[in-house]
C-alpha cells in the first residue's frame, strides 16, 4: 500500500522485472543478505563482478542465475 501510496505522490512506474532483465539488482540482493549489510553501498565498494554485471545489462544481455 506504501508504494501505491508513494506511486501517485512521485508520478513513478513500478513493474515486475525478472531477475534474469536486472542481474544488477539481483546480485546486489544476494550480496546484501549474504553479509547481512546494514549500510549504504558506495562506489568504492562496486567489485569486478558487478561491473561486469552492469556493463552486461546495459548491452541487453540477461542475467543468468545460478541455484
Amino acid at each position: 500500500m506504501r508504494i501505491v501510496h508513494l506511486q501517485q505522490l512521485l508520478v513513478a512506474d513500478a513493474q515486475h522485472v525478472y531477475r534474469e532483465a536486472n542481474g544488477t539488482a539481483d546480485h546486489l540482493a544476494k550480496e546484501a543478505t549474504s553479509l547481512q549489510l546494514t549500510r549504504v553501498l558506495h562506489h568504492n565498494d562496486i567489485t569486478s563482478v558487478l561491473c561486469g554485471i552492469l556493463y552486461l545489462n546495459r548491452r541487453g544481455v540477461p542475467h543468468l542465475c545460478q541455484g
